[in-house]
């Protein structure tokens, strides 16, 4: 090869470099972009170590018992068959005494049981933690931000239903996480999660607000608040903290057995002072109760009902002898508001319903039959009132909706839970229920009676595009 030719070649390399380099779109950041990315690291930092200190670690044990001593033949999973096959002839096993002593047991020894996050609320020692990092424990145990030592906390009230508990320990001065409002939380807000994700301590993590009212099925009452902000077991019970470091859920629960996949979950924590202030005022959590079941009213039953382009709830029955049967309220009615505030999601309904207190009065706008009117109902305690119920909560527990069908004896089925019972015995959106347990199915109301008859399970007659079968759904 010339040198004419390698010149040559060494220009057109140098030229076309340089071209695209030219050409190319600056890397480096703008003196403003790296300022703003600074700030931002530097609120992530601020926000860290203001707030670490006054999150914890919570460990805790339980009691078992072990045999003293136990005898075991190391080669019992070898029957005399298996020799007898393999090697002609049974196990040559040594004679044993004819008479053992039977395991004795020892006094219950402590055994690690779980572990978990939770953050301190005021400086006496009151800390916010879930319900499932406790639960069960014969001992709670806190370990405070850069110390080794264990302080052992008391339990002081517990509720599965939103998945929360109140735990406290004898020390104070302590720092303490100012409490936000969830409800002004905005879908793609920046938030912050703090806690000890598989025993790392402290460990912080950032992400998006991703979305917000969330039902997973894990608790009675959910609203969840949806982060990409890693979540990871040990998490839980850890705060969820907003750009200014106020708290605005408990970090709670992941989407996906093997850990972070960018989809974690919050309890909000305007509902978590409700129940706090409830289980250090009583130990325990009482809630209002109305008496109705519900869906969000669809436009295709709204169009069926004159009630074309409204939104609301549903009422789908009304329970006897319930607050709502005594204040008037009937079934195919439509909640438009509650004290004046528009309701038209069921989840959010309940949710509100329920974190009111046994004996408060509540104002429900309906629309009946194409015309708007006011209803007064005072609440009763949700614990009596369920058990007033019987089985009518059997809507939860069955995981369908169901609406009337026009000039028709039967209920079609508009909503399937996932992974409900329902769904589990193959009832699909669309199905017409003509029977429940052999008995002819008029509206609804009936339906929900018959169903809530039942304590094993139903069996349901139905019909789906020109074909008719039985379908039995056990209650487990």
């Amino acid at each position: 090869m010339s040198k004419k030719v390698l010149v040559f070649g060494f220009l057109f390399s140098f030229i076309f470099t340089a071209t695209s380099l030219q050409a190319a779109p600056a890397i480096a950041k703008s003196p403003d972009d790296i300022s703003v990315l600074r700030h931002t690291g530097q609120a992530f930092a601020d926000i860290s170590e203001k707030a670490s200190p006054a999150v914890v670690f919570v460990s805790t044990k339980k009691k078992v018992q072990f045999p003293q001593s136990y005898y075991q033949d190391p080669f019992g999973m070898f029957d005399d068959e298996f020799f007898e096959r393999f090697f002609g002839r049974p196990f040559p096993r040594r004679q044993q005494p004819q008479q053992r002593q039977q395991p004795q047991q020892q006094k219950p020894r402590e055994r690690d049981y779980g572990q978990g996050s939770g953050f301190i609320i005021s400086d006496d020692g009151y800390i916010l933690t879930n319900n499932h990092v406790v639960a069960g424990a014969d001992r709670v145990l806190v370990k405070l931000s850069g110390s080794e030592q264990q302080i052992e906390a008391k339990v002081v009230g517990t509720d599965q239903d939103t998945d929360i508990a109140v735990i406290k320990i004898e020390k104070k001065n302590l720092p303490v996480l100012k409490l936000g409002d969830s409800d002004k939380l905005r879908v793609g807000e920046w938030v912050i999660a703090i806690g000890n994700p598989f025993g790392l301590s402290h460990t912080v993590t950032a992400g998006i607000v991703s979305a917000k009212g969330r039902g997973l099925g894990l608790n009675k009452f959910e609203d969840f608040i949806q982060t990409d902000a890693a979540i990871n077991r040990g998490n839980s019970g850890g705060p969820l903290l907003n750009i200014d470091g106020e708290v605005v859920g408990i970090n709670s629960a992941i989407l996906g057995a093997q850990g972070y996949i960018g989809i974690g979950f919050a309890i909000p924590i305007n509902m978590a002072k409700q129940i706090y202030d409830q289980l250090i005022k009583k130990g325990k959590v009482t809630r209002g109760f109305i008496g109705i079941t519900g869906e969000n009213l669809s436009a295709e039953t709204a169009k069926m009902l004159d009630a074309n382009g409204v939104e609301g709830i549903l009422v789908n029955q009304v329970i006897k002898e319930s607050p709502a049967e005594k204040a008037g309220l009937k079934h195919g009615d439509i909640i438009l508001k509650l004290n004046g505030q528009t309701a038209d999601d069921w989840t959010q309904f309940r949710n509100k319903v329920a974190a009111m207190a046994p004996g408060d009065k509540i104002e429900l706008t309906i629309l009946r039959e194409g015309k708007q009117m006011t209803v007064n109902i005072e609440l009763a305690d949700r614990e009596s009132g369920e058990k007033l119920a019987g089985n009518a909560n059997v809507q939860e527990k069955l995981g369908i909706t169901v609406e009337d069908i026009e000039d028709e004896s039967a209920v079609r089925i508009t909503q399937v839970e996932q992974g409900s019972l329902a769904d589990d015995a193959g009832l699909a959106e669309g199905m017409v229920i003509r029977e429940v347990n052999r008995r002819p199915v008029k509206n609804t109301e009936q339906f929900w009676r018959l169903v809530g008859e039942s304590a094993d399970g139903v069996l349901l007659y139905v019909e789906y595009q020109g074909y008719a079968r039985y379908i039995t759904v056990p209650f487990e």
